[in-house]
């Protein structure tokens, strides 16, 4: 109701309105559907709505907005997260010539699947190093201990623990560390999709030329997962076994991984075009030295 009011009052003295980022939940979407009448004269006056997403642009068109487009999610516009070139060319030379892959942001219940199909993989990939980045970094620990005991060999850098010759598993547990990581591997699974959590953003291992593989709960990421899936530069997985048989393909086939990681890269890089798109928008409801600065109701 104070989003409600603020608009209004921004309406009514002629302020030029944009409601950036739009989108809805469908509960939401419900109680809005009730409140039309109510709802309908406000959107219908905003100048310019910004839906996340093509769904998000028809309920807003539904409920009465007049000036819908769809710009894309905001936060699939975040750049790769920057990386440490020393470190990152400490950890390839620890690496040496070994295949290597990412669990990026994994969750409880995801690490020993994964375990699972580093040992199916390694048997077709002798010297494989698997990294596990956990979402919790406290976790680290824990799941190092869990790994061990099932007989993986693990390093854990939270501990200090270099990857060694023979390390199987490395957990890494420092968020800080991704820059890095999405740098130095060819594959990368997104975490957080193997089990009901709604995954993360895909676009983030796509920006940096990875191939890309996600679970088959990528609900919090829709849009982009389907449109990476349909340039053929995610590949879904849903068990140890499937993601096994992804990464001994991609992995033992690194022009196939390179190619995905290309497709993934331009896919990414359109999101930018977007944002452009958006500031542009924008810029043409920003006043001339006459008139009142327009206010942004932005939704995160």
């Amino acid at each position: 109701m104070a989003c409600f009011n603020l608009v209004s009052e921004t309406l009514k003295r002629g302020i030029a309105t944009a409601l950036v980022n739009g989108h809805m939940e469908t509960e939401q979407f419900k109680r809005w559907c009730r409140l039309r009448p109510l709802i309908a004269p406000m959107l219908a006056n905003i100048d310019m709505v910004a839906a996340q997403t093509t769904h998000d642009a028809a309920q807003f068109k539904i409920l009465g907005a007049r000036h819908v487009y769809r710009f894309g999610n905001l936060k699939y516009a975040t750049p790769a997260p920057p990386h440490d070139q020393r470190a990152a060319s400490t950890l390839v030379s620890e690496v040496g010539r070994r295949p290597i892959w990412l669990a990026a942001n994994t969750h409880e219940g995801e690490e020993e699947e994964i375990a699972q199909a580093h040992a199916i993989a390694e048997q077709r990939l002798p010297g494989l190093v698997t990294i596990i980045a956990p979402r919790q970094p406290y976790r680290g620990a824990a799941i190092a201990d869990t790994l061990r005991f099932e007989g993986f060999r693990v390093a854990r850098r939270g501990a200090g623990e270099r990857l060694a010759p023979d390390t199987q598993i490395y957990v890494i547990d420092s968020m800080d560390d991704l820059g890095i990581l999405y740098h130095l591997v060819p594959v990368v699974l997104v975490g957080g999709s193997l089990i009901p959590k709604g995954g993360h953003n895909p676009l983030e291992p796509a920006h940096l030329g990875c191939a890309v593989l996600v679970g088959p709960y990528m609900d919090d990421f829709v849009e982009p997962t389907a449109e990476l899936t349909a340039a053929g530069a995610v590949q879904t997985v849903g068990n140890a076994h499937s993601l096994a048989a992804a990464l001994i393909r991609l992995l033992g086939d690194p022009a196939l991984a390179r190619q995905r990681g290309t497709v993934a890269r331009r896919v990414a890089e359109q999101e930018w075009v977007a944002l452009s798109d958006l500031i542009a928008a924008l810029s043409r409801l920003l006043p001339t030295p006459a008139t009142t600065a327009p206010a942004i109701a932005a939704r995160a």
